[in-house]
């Protein structure tokens, strides 16, 4: 709720709050009013060489102006100035603090670069050029072709697109929607029916067959196993005829259950009667592969869909891990019993090579979730198993998940002004301190999330060191 998180409080705690500094005047304005401020203000200093508000100023209202102004210009990125009146704008412009693409959009701007560089070899913008335009231009613009693959061309006029494709920077299968490719992707397998593979091949020295196996190549990769759903019956025909179609890709998840359902039955005299993708038989091969990307996908609660009659027989080849029919609560509920009861033991956790079943099973359990969870998997243990962990060490560093950022910064806060005779006041996840290496590892995440903004609630006293550090 950034500016906003403090409306909820009652007016008494909001004066507390303002007696202590720790809520920001900027929070009692709207942005309307910052806004109607900026331009005051950008009016007022137009005869400085940066009429903008600095976070430097030793005056107290343009440094709050900018801690607001910042943020609203990254959040906004080339659009932020479009609020401000005429004659800020015009300012701005003169001084050249509104770069001048802002005034167009990105397609008129790309458009244009294009057909005014359509002698270079490449008329599209590099984000590594010298220029500064073309840099910032290119910087948008790569990520933005990334993003479209292979639709990002359409904002291109069709001068611009005439220039690309001469130069042959438009790969013609940019040209073509889906639909067509699949008409060609029909056609081809026909034509080429005879060949051992009439798939294309996106390393054919054909251009067109290079072409279209490049497309195929990605659209096989995004629709999985329905990809040829797309293909005319003549087209599947040939494929399965070249058993280049597994034959698990023409049925149903409903079908594929069917017939585990049964095939577990039919093989319960076997040690072990799942199917398996590596049997010489080609039915099972198969049910083995969908079974194997099944249970991957579905965990924990692959078996639910299984008959009763199917999961009664793998229970009795321990085929069904007991945790598989147990709650994430109940199974929490058994891993604080068991930190407890084993806290005299080395590692009170349970472990996998454990002979008892019961502590194999919880152990298999707890890695799933941990892996899950990462940092905050604990969180949810009681405050006795926790503290036995921290007294094994066997919570190691991440405990600070305990802290609150409020609690990080007046740490950072103390730490800046206790070490301000040092070279760098700020704590380094290198030090050999576990306090101040813990205390560097948050700050470190935290300054990279927080970017240009993470000392807005630092002390004034922390930022005054910094400052005089030229650290800020």
């Amino acid at each position: 709720n950034r500016e906003k998180w403090f409306q909820v409080l009652s007016p008494e705690a909001i004066d507390i709050l303002k007696r202590k500094n720790l809520l920001d005047v900027r929070g009692l304005k709207s942005t309307e009013q910052r806004m109607s401020e900026l331009n005051e203000f950008i009016i007022q200093n137009q005869d400085r060489k940066s009429p903008l508000p600095s976070r430097f100023s030793e005056d107290e209202f343009e440094k709050s102006l900018w801690g607001w102004f910042n943020p609203y210009r990254l959040r906004n990125r080339e659009k932020w100035f479009q609020v401000l009146s005429p004659e800020a704008i015009d300012i701005l412009k003169k001084k050249n603090l509104v770069d001048v693409r802002g005034l167009k959009s990105i397609e008129q701007w790309i458009n244009e670069f294009i057909i005014q560089n359509q002698d270079r070899k490449t008329p599209l913008p590099s984000r590594y050029s010298e220029d500064e335009f073309e840099k910032s231009l290119g910087g948008w613009f790569g990520p933005y072709r990334l993003r479209n693959r292979e639709t990002w061309f359409q904002v291109l006029s069709p001068e611009a697109i005439d220039i690309l494709r001469k130069k042959n920077l438009l790969d013609v299968r940019g040209l073509k929607s889906i639909e067509q490719r699949i008409g060609e992707l029909n056609e081809f397998i026909i034509q080429n029916q005879d060949r051992k593979r009439p798939l294309p091949s996106q390393r054919s020295k054909d251009e067109f067959e290079r072409s279209l196996g490049g497309w195929f190549s990605t659209y096989r990769l995004r629709n999985g196993e329905t990809w040829f759903q797309v293909l005319s019956p003549e087209a599947i025909d040939i494929l399965k005829k070249k058993n280049l179609l597994e034959v698990r890709g023409l049925k149903s998840i409903e079908q594929r259950i069917g017939e585990l359902n049964e095939f577990i039955i039919q093989n319960q005299d076997r040690k072990r009667p799942l199917p398996s993708q590596r049997s010489k038989d080609e039915f099972e091969r198969s049910l083995g592969g969908w079974f194997s990307t099944y249970r991957l996908g579905n965990r924990e609660t692959w078996f639910q869909v299984l008959s009763p009659e199917a999961i009664d027989i793998l229970k009795k080849k321990n085929l069904l891990d007991i945790r598989e029919v147990k709650s994430t609560e109940l199974r929490m509920s058994e891993l604080n019993e068991f930190i407890i009861q084993n806290q005299n033991r080395k590692s009170p956790l349970p472990s996998h090579n454990s002979k008892d079943e019961f502590e194999n099973s919880l152990k298999l359990w707890l890695r799933q979730y941990r892996a899950n969870k990462r940092e905050t998997w604990f969180q949810i243990l009681s405050p006795e198993a926790i503290d036995i962990l921290k007294k094994k060490d066997l919570l190691d560093a991440r405990v600070r998940v305990f802290k609150l950022t409020e609690q990080w910064m007046s740490e950072l806060n103390a730490f800046i002004i206790k070490s301000q005779d040092r070279k760098s006041p700020l704590p380094s996840h290198h030090s050999e301190d576990e306090g101040e290496r813990s205390l560097g590892n948050w700050f470190y995440k935290y300054k990279q999330k927080n970017k240009e903004t993470w000392y807005l609630n630092l002390s004034p006293e922390a930022i005054r060191i910094l400052q005089t550090k030229g650290l800020l």
